[in-house]
């Protein structure tokens, strides 16, 4: 279940709204206390993530590279919304 909630979220175009969500549900629980912190983590994530079915690696690894990008810039938020 985790694999495939994984496949699906790193390369989903929703990426930032879904990553707002669990960010709060982390900061909630005291796991993460800053946007940094977040950032820095899903960083980590896509970095180590990788696919294993064709169909993902061919649908969701585009967007995927797209997001760690902006990530690594540090693009503001108001740019994932296009």
């Amino acid at each position: 279940m985790l694999c495939l909630l994984a496949e699906t979220f790193c390369g989903h175009k929703d990426f930032k709204n879904i990553g707002d969500k669990l960010f709060l549900e982390l900061k909630i629980h005291g796991m993460l206390r800053n946007e940094a912190e977040r950032n820095a983590l899903q960083i980590r994530f896509l970095e180590a993530h990788c696919y294993f079915t064709p169909t993902a690696f061919a649908k969701r690894k585009p967007a995927k590279g797209l997001h760690l990008a902006r990530l690594k810039a540090g693009i503001s938020e108001t740019f994932y919304s296009t």
